[in-house]
């Protein structure tokens, strides 16, 4: 499970060597991690637009996801960083550069959560889908993304 290398094994063997470390206390930490993380970046938001008072058409309502998004990355950063990965981290403390390495890896995760979303409603249902149900495969693939980039690169364990 520990020796799964996403770049040497064939479709299949991926797969299958994939699913047990879903399972794993680890991602099960990865993943409340990230629910926290929604819990954080809402309520950000909502208090935000409260104070704000910004209105539907408004510039600011634009701009306010921003705000919850980049206090979740951090948190989400350093949770993952000193509890998610801490047999891979120990030892070591946070750093800027694996924080931007976390950033980029939250980013491009983005990519398979879209497609996903997008692609499931014709796919499966000929567009009957829910939005909301569609959203959370979506959800779903970018987390698997997110977890296998911070798993392998982000918070790898340092080789001796």
């Amino acid at each position: 499970m520990e020796n799964f290398d996403p770049k040497e094994a064939s479709t299949g063997a991926k797969i299958k060597k994939l699913i047990p470390i879903l399972l794993s206390f680890e991602f099960i930490r990865f993943a409340v991690t990230g629910t926290l993380g929604v819990i954080t970046d809402e309520t950000i938001f909502i208090i935000m637009k409260y104070v704000t008072n910004a209105q539907p058409d408004s510039f600011m309502l634009f701009i306010l996801p921003v705000f919850g998004y980049a206090a979740a990355v951090i948190q989400n950063y350093l949770i993952n960083h000193y509890w998610s990965f801490r047999p891979k981290t120990a030892g070591r403390h946070a750093s800027f550069k694996s924080f931007l390495t976390f950033l980029v890896i939250s980013l491009i995760s983005l990519v398979p959560r879209q497609i996903v979303y997008w692609l499931m409603p014709h796919i499966f249902t000929n567009g009957t889908m829910a939005p909301a149900i569609a959203n959370l495969f979506g959800i779903l693939a970018g987390m698997i993304t997110n977890y296998i980039g911070c798993k392998f690169i982000v918070f790898r364990a340092e080789k001796h």
